[in-house]
């Protein structure tokens, strides 16, 4: 048990606050005394303060009038950034899951209509029992095209180091089977295709991801989805960027 004799006394108040200036298991003592001086027992509470967050919980598809001027929001309750990219070169702050923020993403491609449309909005529940609110499900950003077309989102400000990055693509459209979709992460002009699970189809999905884990240095990566093969026209939509160190 600590011994507490040469720690000065301070006034009680209803609310004491300490703070730890460095990383893990901490442990903090306290002691109360009464006018008369008598003084109850050493109580102590232990807690481990971990390295901050790299993970970022990306939401797209949003408009400006759903989430404000700024074009990029918080979502403390769900944990994670919805962002707008209405034009080419709109960058947008990220923020990790406990709301700190970290790196920048910006819209590279050209293309229009970078927002939810209703014809082509992720599939949700009709109760918000997913993965994440129905609202969230339902927003996505779709690269539609009958020829090789791709949309890109280029994500910096990153520390260095191994990351899994996981997405989340789903559509209501009925044109949208996985054939002649692809989803590639981009890191110093080396592309990686995600894996495509077994049986994987955008359409109406609610609970697959792609996955994949790449090395990322201090240039950021890109995320390009889209259509990699002429034919009829489809929809490749991306909803949801998961992106974690590991």
């Amino acid at each position: 048990m600590a011994d507490l004799t040469d720690v000065a006394w301070i006034d009680y108040s209803d609310s004491i606050n300490y703070t730890f200036t460095s990383i893990g298991s901490k442990t903090v003592y306290g002691q109360l005394q009464d006018a008369e001086g008598n003084e109850t027992e050493i109580k102590h509470s232990s807690i481990t303060i971990e390295e901050p967050s790299e993970k970022i919980v990306i939401s797209t598809g949003w408009i400006n009038s759903e989430i404000g001027s700024t074009g990029s929001l918080y979502d403390e309750i769900n944990k994670l950034v919805k962002i707008s990219t209405p034009a080419v070169n709109t960058t947008r702050n990220l923020y990790t899951v406990t709301g700190d923020s970290l790196g920048t993403l910006t819209k590279i491609d050209s293309e229009g209509a970078s927002y939810m449309l209703a014809i082509t909005k992720g599939a949700s529940t009709g109760d918000n029992s997913g993965i994440y609110p129905d609202e969230i499900l339902e927003h996505n950003i779709c690269t539609g095209s009958n020829s090789e077309k791709y949309r890109e989102f280029k994500i910096e400000g990153f520390s260095a180091g191994t990351y899994k990055i996981k997405l989340f693509c789903s559509t209501i459209y009925a044109n949208s089977g996985s054939e002649r979709s692809r989803w590639k992460v981009n890191v110093d002009g080396v592309e990686t295709e995600f894996s495509i699970p077994t049986g994987f189809n955008p359409n109406n999905n609610l609970t697959q991801w792609l996955e994949q884990t790449v090395e990322i240095g201090e240039n950021g990566f890109s995320i390009l989805w889209g259509v990699t093969s002429s034919g009829s026209y489809i929809y490749v939509p991306l909803n949801i960027i998961d992106i974690e160190k590991i």
